[in-house]
């Protein structure tokens, strides 16, 4: 097992350039790999002397850069993805309407301006049409003035539908010029069982890469350029403390229908027939199987989704392990207070 195994990354956006926030608490990045580096310039003196010597060595300026490599998950890379867009936030979409659907047209109809809110060019996600071809993913391709009709891409509806009602939810952010910078702090545990930290500020997302493959993972790399890498025996993190960890265990009992777990500002609530039920997940009889629904809850797992669980990715907590059993392991994503502080509850069985 190689030493990368005992490091991680983790990061804080910076209010100011090159100044880390204070308190800080920062947020820990999940990897597969990482270059983060302090690069110091130099020049040559070209000094003729007898002794065949350098007359000097000089530094002429410094940087910190390097690169995370990641494989992508829904969420996780949203502040980085924001950089790169050079935009501040995520324009949120959640429309509900009484709608018609048009298979002809491929469009859907309401009234009183009720589609102000949704952009042209982007995908949202439709939920509500009985005939579940009608709802999932659906790019909007125009809008009618009166912001009262969608025109979707071709292939978008399956059948026509009256009066519905519908809802229409997505995030989108578009190019811009907003300057985002970050602080990204490596820690690893020294053979001596001695943390060491390497603290990078002033990094900004410079370049963000994907690779889309068939029957594979979806991997990436975000390279990143900043002001300047600084070693260190304490952690920049207000509170030095690791990542909290837990852990649920799923018992024989069978949880009810409307049993709910708390974990931070998320209220997952279980059921039978998983519906539209917001932050549901499906109820199984296996303790097992349920834990690895609730595994899937907590990564917000995309080819799950609707049908063993209706969650996001978790923005808190991630999974320390996916092993196979009645339990289910989470880590916090911050240091410390941070992490110990997430409330947890349930009434579940």
């Amino acid at each position: 097992m190689s030493d990368a195994n005992y490091s991680d990354v983790s990061y804080i956006e910076e209010d100011t350039y090159g100044v880390t926030p204070s308190p800080a608490t920062l947020r820990l990045l999940r990897m597969t790999g990482e270059t983060l580096a302090h690069t110091k310039e130099t020049v040559v003196s070209n000094e003729i002397r007898s002794d065949r010597q350098r007359s000097d060595l000089v530094l002429v300026g410094a940087m910190a850069g390097g690169a995370l490599q990641i494989e992508f998950s829904q969420a996780e890379y949203q502040d980085f993805l924001l950089a790169a867009l050079g935009q501040e936030a995520w324009t949120v979409i959640n429309v509900t309407a009484s709608s018609t659907s048009s298979l002809t047209a491929q469009t859907l109809v309401t009234t009183g301006g009720g589609y102000a809110a949704v952009p042209v060019g982007g995908f949202v996600k439709v939920a509500g049409f009985a005939n579940p071809f009608n709802n999932g993913l659906k790019k909007v391709m125009a809008k009618s003035v009166d912001n009262n009709t969608l025109y979707l891409a071709a292939g978008s509806i399956a059948s026509a539908e009256t009066t519905v009602s519908i809802t229409l939810t997505g995030k989108t952010a578009r190019n811009g010029v907003v300057k985002k910078h970050f602080t990204m702090e490596r820690r690893i545990l020294t053979p001596q069982g001695i943390d060491q930290y390497q603290a990078y500020t002033g990094m900004s997302v410079n370049t963000f890469n994907l690779a889309v493959a068939s029957k594979a993972l979806i991997t990436g790399e975000i390279g990143f350029m900043g002001k300047v890498g600084a070693p260190s025996d304490n952690s920049v993190s207000n509170t030095n403390g690791a990542f909290a960890t837990g852990t649920l265990t799923f018992g024989a009992t069978d949880p009810t229908d409307g049993d709910t777990i708390t974990v931070g500002a998320v209220v997952y609530t279980l059921k039978t027939v998983l519906g539209s039920t917001v932050n549901g997940i499906l109820i199984d009889a296996t303790p097992a199987n349920m834990a690895q629904n609730f595994r899937d809850a907590i990564l917000g797992t995309a080819s799950n989704y609707g049908v063993k669980h209706n969650c996001a990715k978790h923005p808190l907590v991630g999974l320390v392990n996916l092993t196979a059993d009645a339990t289910v392991e989470v880590q916090g994503r911050f240091r410390g207070a941070a992490a110990n502080s997430i409330a947890t509850t349930t009434t579940a069985a």
